[in-house]
């Protein structure tokens, strides 16, 4: 029933430092009717109290009571009890602290900093807006004597980053209510020159997947508090690529206070997804974004995915100290990287720290039908060179367990495969695809592999087919484009590879020229295989043998029958073709140099002094005419090796001095 409305019943409250105000509050009153109860604390916040008992706690210095109703119906009951706080438990914490905001009743939760004002920012486990935060109140000082800011409800949500006027900041929770989020006190001169600065909560099982938009000139930063586990993955990390120049991603360790070197450099224009998943072993770190737009997923708790290998996969290995370095005792550390099929794992030990006798790092790689090979590490030690050897696995362990025992080593999987190579232009002569080792700043190497066009009668044959997939054993080459347009694939999928037909040819090309700056741990070897019989020609273009014992075997064989192999344990060169009619070739190259192969395989043997060509020409070379004049035509087949005519009478190859005069 509506009535006519009463005057507004009007009481204030004087609330003296060291002090709150209690009142307990019964209503039936229905605020839509026009009733409704009312408190406005020191900060001007109104707080309506609604139906049934409720209490509110008023800070220093003083708030207000309103009584209105516009009917007969509502009641209201009010009581109030000043309560002395000074005597409350001090709960002391540093900047960098993040604590769960289920504050202890009876005690307040100070943070101070040493260098300047102290910013506090809040998340929860479900990133929702947490309305419990309204319980939690905020003094601008060191305890509840000093000035009442209002809730962290309020204060985090303020325009300008919330922060105190002074070195200390001051939270307690009269209520005693529980809440699902978590603090960070920052020193305020870490944190106010990025352009934001947010804070967020990971858990096992809750994948994070966010975004950035980082203007230019600008950076901002994101905190990472797992509450349930300590190693976090970085699973996906784009940049778009805005031309702005350098962009920029960075990991480090803790929070922005704890002033530590960047970990973790992502930057555009680098192999980003090569790099991931990307282990972080630690429940705290901080992600700084340099005028990007980023997209970024994370998960917490142990990763399957981690663990596995792939020819192109990198990244580094960072031991849990390094992440954590206030924390005085680790656990040992170990990890795995697997694959299915034998690549090569380089690895250099960008520096280790040995804290006491005992520590020590150790390197496996090996695989099941092999002994494994090691490195040991015990004394400390930095960029120890890059080192490889062949296996199904890595495996990774760390002894040390005091913060001060420590390493970081990057890690990468080498091989990959080029699938597919195009040309797309038919009308120009001299097209070509250049492969060579390692990157342009890193030397001048020769090219290993080139790429062209072959004419024929009838217009242009690419005779590249013939010749793929090809072998790259490593993650580091430049391939070089002279006056072509072209498709090129890659892969990193090896069956093609290792599945002949009938005219494949290609080239087997040891780690060591495609890794001119790794030292090799371990031999090197490959197989092909058809499904039917055919006939493998293979001709040594070179072999190095830098010590006693290295050499290099060539097997052909069946499956049921015994191989024929062939062993080359001296330096030579163009070794001449060899031929057998078997279904497979197992190549093993037990020398850590220099050492090119040349493999192929064709329906029918060639003779002595030939060679097979795919794309040969269809006029012989002979004594009378040594370098004819032919059509430019495409033709696979046997022909003369470099050198060497056709005789006139016997009708085969020989050395070009032996011809009739």
């Amino acid at each position: 029933m509506m009535g006519t409305p009463l005057p507004a019943l009007i009481k204030g409250f004087n609330i003296p430092n060291g002090q709150v105000l209690k009142f307990i509050v019964q209503t039936n009153a229905i605020s839509a009717y026009g009733d409704q109860i009312t408190i406005r604390d020191s900060v001007s916040t109104l707080n309506e109290m609604g139906i049934g008992e409720s209490q509110f706690y008023a800070a220093a210095d003083n708030a207000y009571l309103w009584i209105t109703t516009t009917t007969n119906t509502s009641s209201f009951f009010f009581t109030w009890q000043y309560i002395d706080v000074t005597g409350f438990t001090k709960i002391q914490n540093p900047t960098g602290s993040i604590i769960p905001l289920n504050l202890t009743q009876n005690s307040y939760y100070q943070f101070t900093s040493t260098k300047s004002r102290v910013a506090f920012h809040t998340a929860s486990v479900d990133r929702t807006y947490d309305l419990s935060l309204i319980q939690v109140y905020v003094y601008d000082g060191e305890d509840l004597n000093s000035k009442f800011l209002g809730t962290l409800l309020q204060f985090g949500a303020s325009t300008n980053m919330s922060a105190s006027t002074g070195k200390s900041l001051t939270l307690v929770n009269f209520y005693g209510t529980p809440t699902k989020s978590y603090g960070i006190a920052n020193d305020y001169s870490a944190v106010f020159g990025y352009f934001s600065y947010t804070f967020f909560i990971l858990s096992k099982g809750i994948d994070y997947t966010g975004n950035g938009l980082v203007p230019d000139g600008f950076e901002s930063a994101v905190t990472f508090y797992c509450i349930d586990s300590q190693e976090t993955y970085i699973n996906e990390l784009n940049m778009e690529d805005r031309k702005n120049g350098a962009q920029a991603t960075h990991f480090k360790p803790l929070t922005p206070t704890d002033v530590f070197t960047n970990l973790l450099n992502y930057n555009i224009g680098d192999p980003i997804s090569q790099s991931l998943p990307q282990q972080i072993l630690t429940n705290t770190f901080t992600m700084v974004m340099y005028q990007c737009n980023l997209y970024l997923s994370l998960s917490s708790g142990p990763s399957y995915i981690w663990t596995l290998g792939a020819p192109g996969r990198r990244g580094s290995i960072i031991s849990p100290s390094v992440w954590n370095p206030r924390t005085s005792v680790v656990a040992p550390y170990s990890t795995n990287i697997t694959t299915q099929e034998k690549v090569k794992f380089v690895f250099n030990l960008q520096s280790i720290v040995v804290d006491k006798p005992g520590d020590k790092i150790r390197i496996e790689i090996g695989s099941s039908d092999s002994k494994p090979i090691f490195v040991e590490f015990n004394t400390t030690d930095q960029n120890t060179g890059e080192q490889g050897a062949y296996g199904t696995y890595m495996s990774t362990t760390f002894t040390g367990t005091t913060a001060g025992a420590r390493f970081i080593m990057n890690f990468k999987v080498e091989e990959s495969y080029i699938n597919n190579v195009r040309f797309l232009n038919p009308n120009v002569t001299g097209q070509e695809v250049r492969v060579k080792p390692m990157g342009p700043s890193d030397g001048d190497y020769n090219n290993l592999l080139i790429y062209n066009y072959c004419y024929s009668f009838y217009g242009i044959r690419d005779s590249v087919d013939l010749r793929l997939p090809q072998q790259v054993p490593s993650n580091i080459y430049t391939i070089g484009f002279y006056q072509c347009d072209v498709y090129l694939s890659i892969f990193t999928n090896p069956f093609n590879w290792k599945n002949v037909v009938v005219g494949r040819t290609g080239s087997i090309i040891s780690p060591s020229l495609w890794n001119p700056k790794t030292q090799l741990s371990t031999p090197f070897f490959t197989n092909l295989t058809a499904t039917l019989d055919v006939q493998f020609v293979f001709d040594l273009q070179s072999v190095v043998i830098g010590k006693a014992g290295e050499k290099i075997r060539i097997e052909v064989g069946s499956f049921g029958t015994s191989p024929i192999g062939v062993e080359f344990n001296q330096t030579a060169s163009n070794t001449g073709t060899k031929v057998d009619h078997m279904k497979f070739i197992f190549i093993t190259i037990l020398s850590i140099f220099i050492i090119g192969v040349l493999s192929s395989t064709e329906q029918s043997g060639c003779g002595e002094n030939e060679i097979f060509n795919e794309c040969g020409s269809p006029c012989d070379k002979t004594c009378a005419e040594p370098f004819p004049t032919c059509i430019e035509m495409c033709q696979a087949r046997c022909e003369c090796k470099p050198g060497f005519v056709i005789h006139p009478t016997t009708k085969k190859c020989v050395d070009i001095k032996k011809c009739p005069k």
